[in-house]
């Protein structure tokens, strides 16, 4: 909000605050560009100073096209005047919103200045324009280049580096939205130049049995017509068909036409119109020249001084509307419609709805139960992005971003579906439309019905569909037809089949999580288009994917010790399991920079303490099937000075790991843990968690529980404390959610627990398991786990069974369902018997370092016990809990002969049960 309270506010003046503050900007640099023009060097001829200064004044008196035709004008002489190019890029990015010409200009105008006299601001712009056009490296090259130059010099902006952090982060976060969780059966689509233009177009209203569509445009409506504050004209109503040119909306009420309002929306009927002006809402109803004479909306709902949206619910017994309150902030309310006719006070919808930033233009479903709304809140794509919530129980759910395409790097806002649930309409100033806001429409598209020939369209084209991760049942398998070359096009649309499903898909890489082993048929159907032909030609390309009941495990990165500055460390990876005719060669990278290649263990010397990431990369290849696939380690470190205190506890910086699934059909969330180990006594730890960039949790405990949705980014910064108030040092780890992490499935445990039939089923079909010469960890696990007795100190305990041991995968500590089964049966066992108390014993095989297994073991028992604290299990029954790392082995690590035992390791990834009294 950016309107004074004794203006009136045009309805698109939140929308275009950016302008705003922009417009205000320009003029403020009046002073600057002044100065820099005295330099003859940087306008060539001398008559472009006289050019560049009436073009510097039509633009203050608002006169935007002439001011630009004097800018051209400069450039006729001087194409590489520095000035020119730079005014120009600034108009047609925040006046005209015309990226594609921003992003010319400033290019030109930074070729122009040469790197040392730079003038910064450049890049900035630059960088918002590369953004707005969805260019998000090179957004992100420039935002950086800023950051680190343009703070300390001529800013007049006094732009922070808070606020280009959160922008790089906007660029990263639609990055990774166009690689995993593009919305691609939705297609977005200009309405074109019938109803766009240079000027603003924008909150539309459709009528379907008329095909007719109202919206608010910011036309000049005659030649006396004064501009804004923005430099923009006011805002009216327009309308138009399929059949007629778009004309002014007529108001039945003489007054009303002589002044400025905005279309807003329609009642659930859509006999009834509700409008905007005076920064209030208005109803009115529809007719066939226009709208019906207005009638002011109740004091309920007009309850502050700008109100700029509202939607009626289905029933239109409620009204859901946007309002700003003294803070200048605008949240969204609602009113209930009572028996007497009258309307109830105003009441803000819930926290998960409003926050801290601008909440707008709700819009409802036919139904009522998805609320869409626009929000500037940070962890969007851009500036205002399009929400929904769902309700469920008579509450609103956690908003979700509605992502690509429907969401772009701009202002995203005016969200509505039309009555046949297949299209609708938004509001834009992305990329590639005429300028300013435009109007666009959303249709769902068909999904493709796989009738094709898997034989080549075109002998020319190279069709190819690869495997970028080992198939491995419940586990995420990765398929990549991105290779795929056509000979005269590029790659438009590519669907999916896997075992003749259609998936609601489109991109060229596939993330599918197979739920059960063996043979499975994947099918790419990839569209080409030819630009130039404008023609769209199609290849099917099929594979046959062979998924294991298990598969190889890659260990994280092992060190050798602590980390110091200046001294050499030996870092070890493995693939454990690892069996003829599988290979498989290793890359290392340090800090995102290749390092050599071949082997398991590497000798590094870290010249610079603070937090180092390293990387291995192991490719795997089947030498009879000759398939490959690619999986990755990276482990984030901390290198110590050699003489900090820490260099002797071997604190590092804390991997994020799940510990307990989630399971939506109990409302089960997931838990998230990050925790710092053998910390100093006289230093304590506080940790403070991010969800997409926004705290949800502060200053509090290394567990975090949240329902994740995918892709969610996940950050975690750990507060290292002393004696003062403040850190004494930060680490921070970042986590992105796989999709797997969130299935909807049902989890062994939920139905295990105290559930005497399923527990002696499974503890039956684990005592038929027998040791094979297979060598994968949940088969072993499942034998052990089978065992009737442990070593120590057996108790037979009848229906119940008997209390066990747990058993991990290969350098892992969370726990599985499996392993939940066990613990839910020892717990039953521990809740009937009160007298039982127990010792937890955490155990690691001998492979990797001895610190860090003695680190594994300690997180392994502990996990147990905070499992066995959310069961119930009190503190009473739980004597001790301790850490012996890899040395009391249950088993041999290796054979006679010098081989790797990998039943006898299983055996010894483990937490004991200890019964120390009875």
């Amino acid at each position: 909000m950016f309107c004074k309270f004794n203006y009136i506010c045009p309805r698109s003046m939140l929308i275009n605050k950016w302008n705003i503050i922009m417009v205000k900007l320009l003029k403020s640099l009046t002073l600057l560009v002044f100065l820099i023009l005295l330099s003859p060097s940087l306008f060539g001829q001398g008559n472009d100073w006289f050019k560049l200064k009436k073009a510097e004044k039509l633009y203050t008196y608002g006169k935007i096209n002439g001011s630009i035709l004097k800018y051209r004008n400069v450039l006729e002489n001087d194409p590489n005047n520095v000035i020119a190019n730079y005014e120009l890029g600034r108009i047609y990015l925040i006046n005209k919103e015309i990226y594609d010409q921003a992003e010319k200009y400033f290019e030109k105008s930074i070729h122009s200045f040469g790197e040392k006299d730079s003038l910064y601001l450049a890049y900035f712009y630059l960088a918002e324009t590369e953004k707005l056009l969805g260019q998000y490296p090179e957004a992100i090259e420039n935002y950086t280049f800023f950051k680190k130059y343009g703070l300390t010099k001529k800013n007049p902006k006094k732009i922070l580096a808070s606020d280009i952090d959160l922008k790089i982060n906007e660029c990263k976060l639609a990055k990774l939205a166009i690689a995993e969780k593009e919305l691609m059966n939705i297609e977005v689509v200009n309405l074109g130049s019938d109803i766009n233009s240079e000027l603003s177009e924008y909150c539309s209203i459709f009528f379907n049995d008329t095909k007719q569509l109202m919206y608010t445009a910011r036309y000049q409506d005659n030649k006396k017509e004064r501009k804004y504050l923005d430099l923009k004209y006011y805002e009216a109503g327009y309308s138009q068909t399929d059949t007629s040119a778009p004309k002014p909306l007529r108001v039945d009420d003489a007054k009303l036409n002589r002044v400025h309002f905005s279309v807003v929306s329609k009642s659930p009927s859509g006999d009834t119109i509700v409008f905007y002006k005076d920064n209030k809402l208005w109803l009115s109803i529809k007719n066939q020249e226009g709208i019906g004479k207005p009638e002011l909306m109740p004091e309920q709902i007009n309850r502050s001084y700008y109100q700029p949206h509202g939607v009626f619910t289905p029933d239109q017994k409620y009204f859901i509307f946007s309002s700003s309150d003294k803070k200048i902030q605008l949240d969204l309310y609602i009113v209930e419609l009572k028996e007497d006719g009258s309307w109830s006070e105003a009441m803000p919808l819930s926290d998960k709805i409003n926050t801290a930033a601008n909440e707008d233009s709700p819009f409802l479903s036919a139904d009522g139960n998805i609320l869409y709304f626009s929000s500037d809140k940070s962890g969007g794509f851009g500036q205002y992005d399009i929400y929904r919530s769902i309700m469920t129980n008579g509450e609103w759910g956690i908003p979700e971003n509605m992502g690509i395409p429907i969401n772009s790097p701009g202002n995203d806002i005016f969200f509505t579906i039309n009555e046949d649930g297949e299209t609708g309409f938004l509001s834009s100033n992305r990329g590639g439309g005429f300028g300013a806001m435009d109007i666009y429409m959303f249709t769902k598209k068909p999904y493709p019905t796989f009738d094709c020939d898997l034989a080549l369209t075109n002998p020319e084209n190279n069709v190819s569909m690869d495997l970028l991760s080992e198939p491995v049942k419940d586990q995420l398998v990765i398929l990549d037809v991105s290779r795929t070359k056509f000979k005269d096009a590029k790659i438009r649309n590519t669907f999916w089949r896997v075992d003749g499903e259609v998936l609601k898909f489109d991109h060229v890489v596939l993330n599918y999580v197979f739920t059960s082993a063996g043979k499975h048929e994947v099918t790419a159907q990839i569209y080409g288009y030819d630009r130039k032909l404008d023609t769209y030609e199609m290849e099917c390309v099929n594979k046959t994917i062979e998924v294991a009941e298990e598969g190889l495990l890659f260990l994280n990165i092992d060190l050798e010790r602590k980390q110091r500055k200046g001294e050499s460390i030996a870092m070890q990876t493995h693939v454990a399991n690892l069996n003829y005719p599988k290979t498989a060669t290793y890359k290392w990278y340090i800090d995102g920079v290749y390092h050599q290649e071949g082997d398991t263990m590497i000798n590094y010397t870290f010249k610079d303490t603070g937090v180092h990431v390293v990387r291995v990369e192991a490719s795997i290849e089947d030498q009879l099937t000759k398939e490959e696939f690619k999986t990755i380690s990276e482990r984030a470190i901390y290198v110590y000075d050699e003489n900090s205190i820490y260099a002797s506890n071997y604190i590092e910086v804390p991997e994020i790991e799940l510990v307990d699934n989630i399971n939506p059909t109990t409302g089960k969330v997931n838990v998230l843990q990050a925790e710092l180990y053998n910390l100093p006594n006289d230093r304590r730890v506080f940790y403070e968690w991010y969800i997409n960039n926004e705290v949800v949790k502060g200053r509090t405990t290394s567990l975090l529980k949240y329902d994740f949705k995918p892709l969610e980014v996940v950050k975690v910064v750990s507060y290292i404390m002393h004696e003062k108030e403040e850190p004494e040092f930060t680490l921070e780890t970042t986590k992105i959610i796989p999709e797997f992490y969130v299935e909807d499935t049902v989890r062994a445990d939920e139905f295990a627990h105290n559930n005497t039939a399923l527990t002696d089923s499974i503890q039956k079909n684990s005592n038929n398991a027998k040791h094979t010469n297979n060598s994968d960890d949940s088969k072993q696990l499942e034998a052990i786990a089978g065992q009737n007795t442990i070593d120590n100190n057996p108790v037979e305990t009848g229906a119940l069974g008997t209390i066990k041991p747990v058993y991990f995968s290969f350098d892992k500590y969370y726990l599985s369902a499996a392993a939940k089964v066990i613990i839910n049966n020892n717990i039953a066992i521990l809740k009937a018997n009160k007298g039982f108390v127990i010792v937890l014993e955490g155990n690691t095989d001998s492979f990797g370092a001895a610190a860090y297994n003695l680190r594994l073991s300690e997180k392994r028992a502990k996990a147990v016990y905070d499992y066995l604290k959310l069961k119930g299990i009190s503190d009473d029954q739980i004597q001790g809990v301790n850490s012996n790392g890899e040395k009391l082995p249950k088993a041999a690590n290796t054979l006679s002969n010098g081989k790797d035992n990998p039943k006898g390791r299983q055996e010894n990834r483990r937490v004991d049960f200890t019964i120390v009294k009875r």
